[in-house]
């Protein structure tokens, strides 16, 4: 930046701030103002802010001066817009005001000049594009999304119905509230105005972009009529959500926001609002009409009002707090005597404004240029996506034509939920990450969070049996991460007694090698029995505990207790204590795995002469042998991905005699493992002769008869 242009920038600074702050009757002084401030953008070279700047200082006053005029004419033949320079020569030379010999002479000759030089401009030219209280909202959406409601927490998403290629456009909307943070945009219609801004007549605290933003603005269903002189005071002493809480309220307007939630049936909203309203805006996209968004937005709220009053005490305290001192404020710019509502009424009014400041902290979008905080804005649509801290979808706000920008960052497979990120999250751990979260009213349960959770301490949700993070030092909460359920008995002194139980029967367990009596191994089963009704399942160190505990069983030959440990958790949970990333360690578990059931297996073969068998051992025995089954093809299926990882990795070495090692070393095992499945093949057979015949000999008509093929397959089945 040259010297001119930081004189020039540090004028425009105390130009903007005499215009902000001039008298609303001084019209000479700002008038002036105008005038000084387009002769700087014409030194700038920026000749359409100064055309702006004219017009504005030429709607103040009556009599233009010949300076003024031939600034203007100067600049729209620096623009080649000759034919609107004609024009305006023309209009002025029909004013009675532009009277006067040598004011006339002068309009006359440059009409005449312009009439020589005018041609038809090469390209058209808006120089306001402000928005009409008429004008329609701007929406719209991929058809290869829908909105859906999750099951869990009752929240609204979408979903993609189709594939959805990288970097589509999947959402374009105008935001339904916008404040800017900063004296840099219309209040009216957003237009960027930094330097070309028209003053509010009432206020300091808002700009606009043209004198007919300003009266759009101050009619009696104007944006800034009831927050004018309101708004520093709301954003500092409050916060910015009490902003665009208070613009809901004067946009739709108390009377108005009270019937509409009078007429909602509260059970139906939360279908209307998933089903109806989405497939109105669908129909009618791209262009609402703006009073029926307001209504729409409106609805939104009140569907949100049952999940809100659900959230903790303090929070609730808060927004209603502020939310009285907003209806105070707002019954005060209407005038206390033009209320007349009851006090039941109004009641009702702070309520529904309190659930608005709540669906503001988790709907708005925080707008940054640079780092600097550029304002924060809501949307009826763009406001409902969820939040990930691996999301499908980036947004970004075009400032040119005002609008919300949701673009996919990566391939979307169809039935994939579209999320969108809260923050920079991906750069927090996993505690960090859930504790900012909460000032959105939510607990984030994407993969990232799934995952790390796991390996963090956590309990066991008693409504969906999902993930409740817990930290006794940085944080404590009770909510599910799943459905988002108050799990109100792990409070600050039940969690941290269960933290302690827990970590001492972790060291209890880590003991075990160094020798324990069977009292002490039943007394440590029964405690990790309790554990595993408080603690969440997937915790990663919980399912250690019980790979240790089973281990030390497996140790002592007692195999019972151990395949029970493994049964449950793979009937009920979905876990596998074979599971592990390294290829080799999970082989190994497997190995170790088909070695327990064999052996088990075997022992219960040596008990066949012994009459043991009833109808429930033998269904247990019978789902021993499908495990068993499933464990041994598990191993078989790696033989083949071992072979070819083991080829790879010796063959990066360049040395051929690890590669023969390797694969002898495969055979081998391959064969030990043969030999294990089909002497288990054996036992199950000759199993269930024994069981066949003992049947059949008791005549029991309720006990399905097992077949007599020789294949395991056929008796498992």
């Amino acid at each position: 930046m040259t010297d001119d242009e930081k004189i020039a920038k540090k004028a425009l600074t105390s130009i903007n701030k005499a215009i902000i702050y001039s008298p609303s009757d001084a019209t000479q002084f700002l008038s002036d103002c105008f005038i000084q401030r387009s002769n700087i953008h014409y030194q700038l070279e920026d000749f359409e802010s100064a055309l702006l700047d004219i017009d504005n200082s030429l709607t103040l006053i009556n009599v233009p001066s010949l300076q003024v005029i031939d600034r203007k004419i100067t600049i729209l033949k620096k623009l080649k817009r000759s034919t609107e320079a004609y024009k305006f020569v023309c209009d002025l030379l029909t004013l009675k005001s532009c009277k006067g010999d040598r004011k006339l002479e002068q309009l006359r000759k440059w009409k005449k000049q312009l009439k020589q030089n005018r041609r038809i401009d090469q390209f058209a030219y808006l120089k306001h594009v402000e928005r009409d209280s008429k004008e329609r909202h701007y929406i719209e959406i991929d058809s290869r999304i829908t909105m859906v409601r999750n099951m869990y927490n009752q929240r609204i998403g979408f979903r993609a119905t189709g594939s959805i290629p990288n970097e589509t456009n999947i959402l374009v909307e105008e935001p339904t509230i916008f404040f800017a943070s900063t004296l840099s945009f219309c209040t009216q219609c957003m237009k960027e105005c930094s330097n070309t801004f028209w003053p509010c007549s009432y206020c300091t605290e808002v700009i606009f972009c043209s004198k007919k933003c300003e009266e759009r603005s101050q009619k009696v269903d104007g944006i800034h009529r009831n927050e004018c002189g309101m708004i520093n005071a709301i954003y500092n002493e409050l916060s910015p959500q009490a902003v665009l809480s208070y613009r809901l309220l004067c946009r739709i307007g108390a009377d108005e926001l009270i019937d509409l939630d009078h007429k909602i049936d509260h059970r139906t909203v939360s279908r209307y609002a998933a089903k109806k309203l989405f497939n109105e805006i669908v129909m009618n996209q791209p262009n609402l009409k703006r009073s029926r968004i307001n209504e729409l937005f409106s609805l939104t709220q009140t569907e949100m009002r049952q999940w809100f009053e659900m959230k903790s005490p303090v929070r609730s305290t808060t927004e209603l707090s502020v939310s009285i001192i907003l209806v105070a404020i707002y019954f005060f710019q209407k005038g206390f005597e033009k209320v007349g509502l009851e006090m039941k009424t109004i009641s009702n009014l702070v309520r529904l404004v309190a659930n608005e400041m709540g669906k503001v902290a988790i709907s708005e979008y925080g707008w940054h240029r640079d780092d600097d905080q550029m304002g924060n804005f809501q949307c009826l649509i763009g406001s409902r996506f969820g939040n990930s801290c691996e999301p499908n979808v980036e947004w970004s706000f075009d400032i040119k034509s005002r609008r919300l920008i949701l673009t996919s960052n990566r391939d979307i497979a169809c039935g994939e939920p579209i999320t969108i990120s809260f923050g920079t999250t991906n750069k927090m751990s996993f505690l960090q990450r859930q504790t900012y979260l909460q000032s959105f009213h939510i607990m984030c349960s994407c993969y990232i969070c799934t995952m790390e959770s796991r390996e963090n301490f956590a309990f066991r949700c008693i409504n969906c049996n999902g993930t409740v993070p817990y930290d006794k030092i940085h944080f404590v909460n009770n909510r599910c991460m799943n459905c988002e359920h108050d799990n109100n008995i792990y409070d600050a002194t039940n969690a941290e007694k269960i933290y302690n139980e827990f970590q001492t029967l972790n060291c209890c367990i880590r003991l075990l090698a160094d020798g324990a009596t069977d009292e002490q191994l039943i007394s440590i089963e029964r405690r990790m029995s309790r554990m595993t009704i408080l603690i969440d399942l997937q915790n990663q160190q919980l399912i250690n505990m019980i790979q240790d505990l089973c281990n030390e069983y497996i140790r002592r030959k007692n195999y019972k207790p151990a395949i029970e440990w493994y049964r449950w958790l793979m009937d009920g949970n979905k876990i596998n204590l074979c599971d592990n990333k390294d290829s080799i360690v999970h082989f190994h578990n497997l190995e170790q795995w088909a070695y327990v059931f064999s052996e088990y297996i075997g022992q219960r073969y040596e008990q066949r002469t012994q009459k043991i068998y009833s109808i429930e051992s033998m269904k247990s025995l019978t789902r021993y042998m499908v495990m068993a089954e499933n464990i041994f093809k598990q191993m078989f299926s790696m033989f083949e991905m071992l072979n070819s990882d083991g080829r790879r990795i010796c063959e990066q070495t360049s040395n051929v005699i690890n590669v023969v090692d390797y694969e002898q070393v495969l055979d081998s095992l391959r064969s030990i493992t043969q030999e294990r499945y089909e002497r288990f093949c054996f036992i199950c057979e000759q199993l269930k002769l024994s069981t066949s015949y003992r049947r059949k000999s008791r005549r029991k008509s309720n006990v399905s008869k097992l077949s007599g093929k020789s294949s395991l397959g056929n008796f498992l089945n």
